[in-house]
């Protein structure tokens, strides 16, 4: 770094610590100060530290928090507001997330003291727990009494030997761990792909569907760059919201926004880029043609919208962005349309798609787009149970491995093939693919979500949750991930970190049912049965035939020594394949270790076991039963795992 350089990166880190406590503060308020233009000071912060203005600045805030936690005896609360965040429910999360422990935890870790932590609504103190087959979170250590009393560094001091240490693992370790949101610190290189507007047949929704989809994901491509998913940014379709609302609502910097007419067969695409925070538009296109060539269009808005958000593209990625899928225009079109019915997760619809598939491979049997949605087809057809398994499962494996042959690259086959080793038990083999798959496409959080689970699976609980943090950046509004997170979180028995996602999840999801098998799941995990009885009994007045919450209704039942209903459904339910996992966790319920284990080894030979055998509560009476660890050993979870990373 030039000196000069040198210089006003320090002057920029006074700047952050005198403007700390004023949380209306802006990055351009900071420019201004220093006199350097954005994309300036964008550049200097990004080669010193990796990072984007807005994580250096949270970063310098969590760094002062520490410093006060460790040398002052202000409240958490007061910390807080003197480091510039709105609400301690902020700086708490932020701060877990940084270093591994809310803000009383460190400090208790520091003093021996505890600051009184928040009560969670109609949270009773749990049962007494046995033990469960979990990760365990680590801690950071601190010298023994011994040390002290031989004049070694005491916990104050191993504080501040541990802090430049701990400075260089922020500035060196994943920048994602930042990507949370903040009250006014919003990341610059982040944006939401919205729902194009569509003019024409209705018919012809799919086309506009699948151009916003190529766009979108073309950017996700990029590392560095956070793209909001579609599940999420599907919400704000014929939204009459301000831009702003959006951002805020989303936490993003930009807003890629569309318009396409149709004309029988010529098309008119409109496209503009909007900051968010300036309502202004900074630049729009427009295409006016066939069809045919409006791939090289959306490959020219991905590069200008990756160069406006100041992404620096390797060799590959540029080469990547600049390919088209397909010249062969009719192969697209059916491509498009199949890709519209599998999002539908209906049989019929899944089964239709193979049809488009197949004549879009018809007209380019090189189109690894269209061959690698095919291997999902095929894939869902065998998992929820629209078709043989075995004979889909083949298929689905067979083109996933066509689809690499033919592009080493393609995410969307190697996470095919990682589920489908997951369910296999093959977990080497599952975690190898799902690194591939984020290696291609770090910013799918589709991808991010089912790593999460694998994760969880195999007892790597705090990894598990990383990754789930992550897809649900990228994915705030996708109710499935939420869900998943929270189970990722309460496994983890990270309990205040889960109560907070379960609050927002209460405001954003209270009318689905499936939601309270999440919040049930919280109490379930804590023993306190009658708390997770009363989540089923909402959920069930809301959705009363969902499979899910009528198991884990009977489940928790038994457990209140309310036999009824779980024996009813044993009465009621075939003894084949189907129903192995159910009735395992009907027995569990009851605590008949004999039928359970039965159940679970019926399984097992079929390849049906609970997703989460390892680490579920649901299992934990099993736990020191010599034929549950048999079971483990058999299908390679008894001990940890050594995964690649």
């Amino acid at each position: 770094m030039l000196p000069a350089e040198h210089t006003l990166f320090e002057r920029l880190n006074q700047l952050i610590e005198q403007h700390l406590t004023n949380q209306d503060y802006s990055i351009d308020a900071l420019c201004q100060e220093l006199g350097v233009s954005r994309s300036f000071l964008f550049r200097l912060v990004k080669e010193q530290t990796g990072m984007s203005i807005a994580r250096h600045i949270r970063q310098q805030r969590l760094i002062k928090a520490r410093h006060l936690l460790g040398t002052t005896d202000l409240r958490v609360s007061d910390i807080a507001f003197q480091v510039g965040f709105d609400r301690l429910q902020t700086l708490s999360k932020h701060f877990t997330e940084a270093f591994g422990l809310s803000p009383s935890e460190y400090r208790s870790q520091l003093t021996g003291t505890h600051d009184l932590p928040d009560a969670f609504p109609e949270a009773a103190a749990p049962e007494p727990e046995t033990s469960a087959v979990t990760e365990t979170r680590p801690q950071p250590e601190l010298p023994p009494a011994t040390d002290l009393a031989a004049g070694k560094p005491s916990a104050k001091l191993w504080y501040w030997l541990a802090v430049p240490a701990l400075l260089l693992i922020l500035l060196a370790g994943s920048s994602w761990w930042f990507w949370k949101r903040s009250a006014g610190e919003t990341d610059d290189a982040s944006i939401a792909v919205l729902p194009f507007r569509h003019t024409g047949p209705a018919e012809s929704q799919y086309f506009t569907e699948g151009i916003m989809e190529q766009i979108h994901r073309s950017l996700s491509y990029l590392e560095n760059l956070k793209v909001i998913s579609r599940n999420s940014a599907k919400t704000y379709a014929n939204t009459t919201k301000h831009p702003a609302q959006i951002g805020r609502e989303l936490d993003v910097a930009y807003l890629l926004e569309g318009k396409v007419v149709q004309m029988g067969k010529r098309i008119k695409l409109s496209v503009e880029l909007i900051r968010v925070s300036e309502n202004r538009t900074v630049w729009s296109k427009v295409y006016e043609g066939d069809q045919q060539s409006v791939l090289d269009f959306t490959n020219q808005v991905t590069n200008q919208t990756a160069a406006e958000l100041n992404q620096k593209l390797s060799a590959l990625t540029r080469k990547q962005l600049t390919q088209t899928p397909t010249r062969n225009i009719d192969a697209y079109r059916e491509y498009l349309k199949g890709e519209y019915l599998l999002r539908d997760r209906t049989r019929e619809s899944v089964l239709a798609s193979v049809q488009n598939f197949d004549r879009a491979l018809t007209y380019d049997p090189a189109f690894v787009d269209a061959r690698a949605a095919r291997a999902m087809a095929y894939f869902l057809i065998a998992d929820d149970g629209f078709g043989p398994m075995q004979h889909y499962s083949n298929l689905a494996e067979q083109e996933a491995l066509e689809s690499i042959r033919l592009d080493v690259r393609n995410a969307r086959a190697y996470t095919i093939l990682a589920k489908m080793y997951m369910i296999q038990g093959k977990w080497k083999q599952a975690n190898t693919a799902f690194l591939t798959a984020l290696q291609y496409s770090p910013n799918d959080a589709q991808v991010l979500y089912a790593y999460s689970l694998f994760l969880r699976a195999i007892g790597q609980i705090n990894r598990a949750v990383d990754y789930s943090t992550k897809a649900l950046a990228l994915d705030p509004l996708y109710p499935v991930i939420m869900f998943g997170h929270v189970g990722n979180l309460v496994t983890a028995r990270r309990w205040a970190e889960a109560e907070r996602v379960i609050q927002d999840g209460n405001r954003l999801y209270r009318t689905m049912g499936s939601w309270y098998y999440s919040t049930s799941f919280y109490y379930l995990s804590r023993r306190q049965y009658a708390l997770s009885l009363r989540e089923i009994q909402k959920g069930l007045r809301l959705e009363p035939t969902l499979k899910p919450l009528v198991l884990r209704h009977a489940f928790i039942s038994a457990r209140l020594q309310q036999p009824k209903p779980a024996q009813a459904l044993l009465d009621s339910l075939p003894d084949n394949i189907e129903h192995y996992i159910d009735k395992a966790e009907l027995y569990a319920g009851l605590q008949d270790k004999d039928r359970c284990l039965a159940y679970l080894q019926k399984g097992a030979a079929h390849e049906r076991l609970p997703n989460y055998l390892k680490v579920t509560p649901l299992y934990d009476f099993l736990h020191n039963d010599p034929r549950f660890k048999a079971l483990l050993r058999q299908v390679g979870l008894a001990e940890p795992l050594a995964l690649n990373q």
